[in-house]
This record gives structure tokens, sequence and C-alpha cells, in this order.
């Protein structure tokens, strides 16, 4: 394992970065990290803080109890509070709303606003329907997983495929209903159909990096532990979060403000100052919290698959997980908080994109739209990319960024194509999972409790618009479970005010495809950042020259034709013999492979590539510039090493 080492050592690319983690030794955190980290934690310490005093400052109870929401009175609030509009205020707060309208009486008043199950009488009732389903949702990830594993080539294009057929459905469907063609999903297909077409080696790539991810997975199982643990700590804030913002709105205050023009000023008891900036502080600070800890999670995938992928053999690999996860909320933090800032922005010109979008294709708003998106994608891989760097070789944020492009620059396309497709993939899995789980759900409680929605509408769709019926309860189903977040705290907060059986099914069906939802995500983000992680352990590799390694000779078979960059030859003159693209195919115990021209080098200038019998020589044909490629005829099994000429037109030598 050390004459390996040291053999990959001595073969880096022009970027100097290693095929391999940086455990000891990592460069210091530069002060544009430390100020980054210190940003976060600060941010996230005001949060707190703000939350606590909001917590302290309440003065505005909700009241309790389902009756007291329609037919509110007094003794729906405790000792000490008195109704006003709906809520259950401080006798203290009343009295000094009573004294503002005294004083200024120019005000304009405001206006005031059989037993059957709640959803959760009917999950303590049917407790099988939730434990079963979360067995089944457990059991189906560990198979889906290994699907990826065995199965990842024709699912990637099965999924393509779905796609392409949405988009048609979309395209074709208004005109049967006497509508003309909606050009735009059209056209989308097509472009779609042309990139697939012209990048289809790139999508065969993907699908081996999900492979080889999912393998990683499997063998180390420690990844999904700490990203566990993550995860829990996202649902811990989420949690702080909601309180928070919950809170803010049971502290009030009594303000004087003109209600409209030509009004007057009114006295108004109503949610304060402090509650509102408290609401905009955590509104706007959620989703970069939000963005660093996946962050935290992508370093762990890359520690933990990268250390799979490099150090196997080494005792580092077994604790790898761990030590991403230390890294990830010390030396890492200033990188991920500035990579979260990254992604946020990125977040934000997407909502701008769909915002501004229009239907028609003939409107600019279309294609500033498709534009957006792309470059938003762009910048979504190469951030993504570019955390992996630095989780890697530990480097400041200004050489990380100099790193990745270094790696990606002459690959951007495929590595692009990776991410979009490995989401792509994993996103239609989780919406699938998620809504069908919502439904198996909903009829399964509407089945025990005998009567529900499901079974009604299902009695009605047997009739004329079974389509269009059967295409909204997907829709509505797949509004709610692709929005966990929004339907937890909905059926936290109606869930027990809806006494209603025929309601109650579709309120479990909803809740329990939520939970789903959350689970599959966070499945599908552990896949997708282990992918990733796959595809530049892959560029490194291949930068580096470095040798093969035989546990993933059929990954490497997989992605044979994918361009191979050489790399210049020290001492070696330009134009000692001169090599031609070849056109015809490889003779027995031979193979294609197809090598990119680096930057600086010329036509006549000797390259060093990694082919699967060792390090080869070959010359840049005539007419070949930098950033081009040209064939050569490799032996696929090992040679005796020897210093020889190439001799032969468009084939390589052994170096």
């Amino acid at each position: 394992m050390a004459d390996k080492a040291d053999q990959m050592e001595s073969q880096v690319g022009p970027h100097k970065l290693e095929p391999k983690i940086i455990w000891k030794d990592r460069p210091p955190m530069t002060s544009g990290e430390k100020a980054c980290g210190a940003t976060f934690y600060i941010l996230l310490l005001v949060q707190i803080i703000l939350g606590i005093v909001v917590l302290a400052s309440q003065n505005v109870k909700h009241m309790q109890g389902s009756d007291c929401m329609w037919f509110p009175d007094e003794s729906c609030c405790d000792d000490g509070y008195v109704q006003h509009m709906g809520m259950c205020v401080k006798e203290e707060l009343q009295k000094e709303y009573m004294q503002c309208m005294q004083d200024n009486p120019t005000f304009r008043r405001l206006n005031a606003l059989g037993k059957e199950r709640n959803l959760w009488d009917a999950l303590e009732e049917f407790p099988q329907v939730p434990a079963v389903l979360m067995v089944c949702m457990l059991v189906l990830a560990g198979l889906w997983l290994h699907s990826l594993r065995k199965f990842a080539r024709p699912i990637c294009w099965a999924t393509i495929l779905l796609t392409l057929v949405l988009l048609l459905y979309m395209a074709i469907r208004p005109a049967t209903a006497g509508h003309g063609i909606q050009v735009a999903p059209l056209i989308l297909a097509v472009i779609m159909v042309g990139i697939c077409v012209w990048k289809r080696k790139a999508v065969d790539t993907a699908a081996a990096c999900i492979s080889t991810a999912s393998t990683g997975l499997e063998e180390t199982p420690s990844v999904f532990a700490w990203t566990a643990l993550v995860m829990l700590i996202y649902v811990a804030y989420l949690a702080l979060w909601a309180v928070f913002m919950i809170a803010s709105v049971t502290v009030w205050d009594v303000r004087i403000k003109e209600q409209c023009e030509g009004c007057g000023e009114a006295c108004v008891l109503g949610m304060s100052k402090l509650s509102e900036d408290t609401q905009k502080f955590l509104g706007v600070l959620f989703s970069p919290t939000v963005f660093f800890l996946q962050n935290a999670s992508m370093i762990i995938c890359a520690t933990g698959i990268g250390a799979w992928y490099f150090h196997k053999e080494d005792p580092e690999y077994k604790d790898a997980a761990r030590t991403g996860f230390r890294w990830a909320w010390t030396t890492s933090s200033g990188t991920s908080f500035f990579c979260a800032i990254v992604m946020y922005i990125i977040a934000e010109i997407k909502k701008l994109a769909n915002s501004s979008a229009k239907v028609c294709p003939f409107h600019p708003a279309f294609w500033c739209w498709l534009i957006m998106q792309c470059f938003a994608n762009c910048m979504q891989a190469c951030t993504r990319y570019m955390l992996i760097a630095h989780t890697f070789h530990g480097d400041g944020i200004r050489q990380t960024i100099k790193n990745s492009f270094d790696v990606l620059h002459r690959r951007l396309g495929d590595a692009v194509i990776n991410d979009s497709i490995a989401q792509l993939v994993l996103g239609w899995s989780t919406s699938i999972f998620s809504t069908a789980f919502g439904f198996i759900a909903w009829a399964w409680l509407d089945d025990c409790m005998e009567q529900g929605l499901l079974n009604t509408i299902g009695d009605s769709a047997a009739g004329a618009g079974s389509e269009i019926l059967i295409l909204i309860l997907v829709l509505v189903m797949f509004f709610f479970v692709s929005r966990p977040i929004f339907t937890l705290v909905f059926v936290a907060f109606i869930g027990t005010l809806i006494k209603a059986d025929i309601l109650v099914g579709f309120m479990g069906g909803i809740f329990i495809g939520a939970i789903c939802c959350i689970f599959f995500r966070y499945f599908s983000a552990v896949v997708l950042n282990s992918s990733d992680v796959i595809y530049w352990c892959f560029a490194l590799e291949a930068d580096a020259g470095a040798p093969r390694q035989e546990r993933f000779e059929k990954v490497y078979n997989m992605i044979e034709t994918q361009i191979v960059v050489g790399q210049p030859v020290p001492g070696q003159p330009a134009g000692a013999a001169q090599g031609t693209p070849v056109a015809p195919p490889a003779q027995q115990g031979q193979q294609m492979m197809a090598v990119q021209v680096p930057e600086g080098s010329a036509a006549g200038q000797t390259l060093q590539i990694q082919s699967a019998s060792g390090p080869m020589n070959v010359v840049i044909p005539q007419g070949v510039a930098a950033g081009q490629t040209f064939q050569v005829q490799v032996p696929t099994a090992p040679a005796q090493a020897q210093a020889v000429e190439p001799a032969v037109v468009g084939n390589a030598t052994q170096a």
C-alpha cells in the first residue's frame, strides 16, 4: 500500500492535487475561512438568542380545545388571560389596549373572529398503519440502494425516458381536450433528447458513478450513521426554528397606526416590532443554515467514500466518516458556510427565474428562464465539487476554487451531467416513493375506519373523467408530500381540530407521506453526495495517471471510451514521431482510448497516458490543438516496461 501511495504521489496532474485525502498536516484555516466559520456560528447564536428572547416575552397564548376555535369565550383562557380576537392575551396587555382606545377616540375597531376521531385518535387506534409503513420504508431504501448498485445504467436511462414521457404528455394532453399543443414542454423534450444523444457517454459515466457510490455506501455503513446524526441536528434546528417562529406570533404590544388613508390613527393590539423583526431575521437565515447542514453531510460523504476509494486498507478508513463529521464543524466550517451562501444565492436565482417564467417559448422570458436554470445548475454542481476538493486537500477558499477549476474545466459538461442525472434519478425516486406511501396510508386508514374520502372518490372515478380525477388526486398528494415541513406543521395544527372520519384518512396519508419524503430526501442526498465524490475520485485518478484498482475494473470498462487527459513527458523532444487518429476498430488484445491534449501542449509533443497496461507514451498528431482529442490503440494486458519510440502510427507505446 505504501508503494502504491508513493507511485500515486509521483504522478500528480498539472494542478498538483494528489489522488488521496490528506488526513494529517492539512493546511491551516485561512483568515477568510475563519471569518466565514465565525460568521456562521455568530448568526446561529443570534438565532438562538432571539428565539429565547421571544419565548421569554410571550404575552399571548393560543386557545386550548377544538371547541374554542369556533366558539371562543373566557373559559378557553387560563387565569390572568382574557379572550381577544380568538387569542388569549394577558390582562395587563388588554388593559393597556383599552387605555389606548380611550386616549385615542378616533379608531377603527378590529373584527373578532356527535363524537368522531381526529387523526391522532385514528393513529392510536390503528398503530399498525404507521408501524408497518415505516418498516417498509427502511426495507425499500435498502433494496433501492442495492438496485442502484446492480442496475444503475438501465435505471438512469429509464428515468430519462420517464421524464420525456411526462414532458410529451404535458405537451399533447391539452390538444386532446380541444386546445393547442403546448410548445414549451415539447421544446424542453427536444433539448433533453439532444443532450442525451450528444452526451450519452457522460450519462453512462453518471450511471457508473451512482453504481460505484452505492457499492461504497453498502460497504461503508458509517457514512449513513454520521449523516443520520447531521439529520437529527437538522430536525432539532427545524423544531427550534418552528417554535421560535410560532412563539413570535404570541409577542404583542399596543401601537398607534394609521389604518387607511383618511381614516386617521387607531390603537392596534397586535404583533410587536420584536416579533416582526425576529420573523424576518429567522426567515432570511433559515436557508443558509440548512445548506450548511447539507454541506456537513457532503463532507462526511467525501471523507467516507473518498477513503473507501483511495485508502480502504489504511487505518484512517475506519474512522473516516467520523473525521468528516469533526471537520464539518471545525476546520471546514468556513468553506462550508461560504458554499452555503453560494447555494443560497443560486436557490434565489432559481426562484427568480421560476417567478418570471413564461409558458410561451416565443416569449424572451422563457429563454431567460432556461438560461438561468442552466447557469444555476452549473454553479450548483461546481460548488458541490469545490466542497469535495476542499475536503480532500484542506486548502483555503481561493485555492480550492482554483483547484476545482483545474480539475473540472476540461470535463465541466460531464461533471454537470453527472450531478444532474443523479439528482434526476434520486428526485424521481423520492417523489414516487413518498407519493406511493401517502396513498397506501390513506387507503389503509380509510379501510380500517370503513369510510373515507378515497373510497368515495374511488366510486366516482369509475365514471367519466376518471383520468382527470386520478391526476388531480396524484397532484394533490404530491403537493403535500413534496412540502414535508409545511405539511407536518399543517397537520400538527389541523389534525386535532378535524373530527371527520371521511377526512382523517387523507390527513394520515399526507402526514406519513411527508415523513417518508424527509427520509428519502436524506437517503437520496447521501447517494447524490457519494456519486459526486466518486466522479471527483475518477477525475483525480485520471489526471494523476494512477494505476487501476482491480476492484473497479468493471467501472473502468464501462467508462473506457471517456476522455483520458495526456500529461506532457519532461525531456521528450517535440516531433519525435507523429501519430495520427485511429479510425479502425481495435485488434484483439488492443483497445481504443481517446486522449485529450492538455493546455500548453502542441502537435509533435510526447504525452504520457495511463492505460490498462500501465503508463504509455503517445505523440500528438499534426492538426490537433490543445483541448482537442485524438484516438490511440493501446494494449489491454500489461506489457514489459521498455523505453522505445512510438513506431506505429496512431498506437501508444509502453513508457
